[in-house]
């Protein structure tokens, strides 16, 4: 016979199986077996530009012949690779019927695998056929599922926005149906993320909370802070030079959100000085350490300094001492009950008397050197138990 021509082939395996069937012949059947396998053989080789549907067609004729299904599989296993092929040459490609007839022949295909495994997916994906026929059958399934998850994932990916803004809806749609690739999941949940940051300016104000919470859920605390930071910075950028409420607004975000209480400071006392009646730049200074004296905000150290000095101790005890003016003393004591002036060793007096005249209970001595000095407290006596008399009283002072 014509060892190229598969039809010869085809009928001696018709004749060596009926003889074998009418003889009850097993090694005849054995040799039909043999020639129908050379004639499908011959005619692949036979085939100038394989073609899906011939492949399909020669897989059923060793269905037919009932031959090892092993060289069924590595045709029509051939034929979906092709056909997978020329899809990827398609802009606009459909792959939901390919994934049918992936399913059709090998149904495991869509069962996930218990965890990927990227080495004999990737060596597979680079020569489809040859280590499909170097395989055995379990391993030849698995082959199969990362042929259709290749597939699966090319579909889904088609949906993937410009700059990886929908991340988390491919990677959802990656968990559903390729549950083993985590790492594809992780990567475009990550992709979105990093998108976000880019355009955290954009974004109103509980996105950018949650994305930085996102962040810090994924163990990325810097990252988690720095969008924050950046989003705040944008909003500080964009204020107008005279919105007194937009920087209160601000510097609440820069305390709850970011702790950074000296840039929010900053902010308030030019909130403040564009309104000051706003009562809630003023809390929130307050809050932060900053008190007002006098139309002017002093900072925690001013304040510190302020709260020490022994005058305004003494004030806040009640007492009084040296170097207190008229308004502090009267802070402390109120009205003195009679009041002296005089002129004593070139300086300017005052006596404040409190108490009655009779008991003279106590004394203050005010002083000043020239009239444009401030009248400050020199010297406080009890009348009563004063060793040396008070200075008389002399020409009054004007």
């Amino acid at each position: 016979i014509d060892l190229t021509d598969p039809r010869e082939w085809y009928s001696l395996g018709d004749w060596a199986s009926n003889r074998a069937e009418f003889y009850n012949d097993d090694e005849l059947k054995k040799k039909a077996q043999d020639a129908y396998r050379k004639g499908v053989k011959a005619e692949y080789n036979q085939l100038i530009v394989k073609q899906p549907e011939t492949l399909f067609k020669l897989a059923d004729r060793v269905q037919e012949y009932k031959l090892n299904p092993q060289l069924s599989r590595e045709l029509q296993h051939e034929a979906l690779v092709l056909e997978w092929k020329k899809l990827q040459k398609q802009p606009q490609a459909d792959e939901k019927p390919l994934l049918s007839q992936i399913l059709k022949f090998f149904p495991t295909a869509k069962t996930p695998q218990d965890k990927d495994n990227p080495q004999e997916r990737e060596q597979y994906l680079k020569n489809q056929l040859e280590i499909f026929q170097q395989s055995d059958e379990a391993k030849q399934n698995r082959l199969m599922r990362w042929f259709y998850a290749e597939i699966v994932l090319d579909r889904i990916l088609k949906n993937l926005a410009k700059g990886g803004s929908n991340g988390f809806e491919i990677a959802a749609a990656i968990a559903k149906e390729l549950p083993e690739r985590t790492e594809l999941v992780q990567q475009y949940q990550n992709m979105q993320l990093d998108f976000d940051f880019n355009r955290v300016a954009e974004l109103p104000r509980q996105y950018v909370l949650d994305l930085s919470q996102e962040f810090q859920r994924r163990g990325k605390k810097d990252k988690a802070k720095q969008t924050l930071v950046n989003w705040i910075e944008s909003r500080r950028k964009k204020l107008d030079p005279n919105d007194a409420d937009g920087r209160v607004r601000l510097a609440r975000d820069l305390i709850e959100l970011t702790d950074d209480k000296q840039a929010a400071a900053k902010v308030l006392l030019r909130a403040w000085e564009l309104n000051p009646k706003s009562a809630e730049a003023s809390l929130l200074l307050a809050r932060l350490g900053f008190m007002l004296q006098k139309d002017q905000w002093l900072n925690p150290e001013e304040v510190k300094e302020f709260r020490d000095d022994p005058i305004r101790k003494a004030i806040r005890n009640g007492t009084v001492v040296a170097g207190m003016n008229r308004d502090q003393v009267k802070k402390v004591l109120g009205a003195p009950t009679q009041i002296g002036r005089s002129i004593s060793g070139g300086k300017i007096n005052e006596l404040w008397i409190y108490g009655e005249t009779s008991s003279q209970s106590l004394v203050i001595q005010l002083a000043r050197k020239r009239r444009s000095d401030e009248l400050t407290v020199v010297r406080i006596r009890n009348a009563q138990l004063s060793p040396t008399p008070l200075p008389e009283a002399a020409d009054t002072v004007e």
